[in-house]
């Protein structure tokens, strides 16, 4: 120990760099899924995170390390689905950026989250409910009435057999 430095605390830093250099975005979501799918309430979800990752975010950043990854590379995945999907864009972003704070939390990344949303995305994008024109068009004045007669305007558990 010269000059007060720890030499396998050293040699553990070059592992973990080496370490993260080696493991990409698409291995740290696998993982990430297969850790969390116990307690997610069904498959349909564990599959919706793996579809969607799959669609939007391997294609761009999936052979990348965590710490290669940058903010363009997020809006590059982002921005063309960003008004027009504003629901599955959301989701994306929400995922990417669990992933890379996993590889953080397991010290294969020290960089800056780019796919974090408060004081980072929510400066360079717009909010959500002001792109999202997802409306139902609306029902004539004389239909509500045959709509709930049919149960099918009443909450699930309210719902009469």
């Amino acid at each position: 120990m010269r000059k007060g430095i720890d030499p396998l605390e050293v040699q553990e830093a070059e592992e973990t760099a080496t370490k993260a250099r080696h493991v990409t975005f698409k291995e740290l979501a696998a993982t990430y899924i297969a850790d969390h799918r116990p307690g997610w309430r069904n498959a349909k979800h564990a599959q919706q995170w793996e579809n969607t990752l799959t669609q939007y975010a391997f294609p761009k950043i999936g052979s990348k390390a965590p710490e290669q990854i940058t903010t363009e590379d997020v809006l590059g995945i982002l921005k063309p689905i960003w008004t027009t999907k504003a629901e599955t864009a959301s989701r994306v972003r929400n995922r990417i950026e669990l992933v890379i704070d996993s590889a953080r939390a397991q010290g294969l990344s020290t960089a800056l989250n780019p796919a974090a949303w408060r004081g980072h995305l929510d400066k360079l994008l717009s909010k959500r409910s002001k792109v999202s024109k997802e409306h139902h068009a609306a029902m004539e004045y004389r239909d509500p009435p045959a709509f709930f007669k049919t149960g099918r305007g009443t909450h699930p558990s309210r719902a009469r057999p």
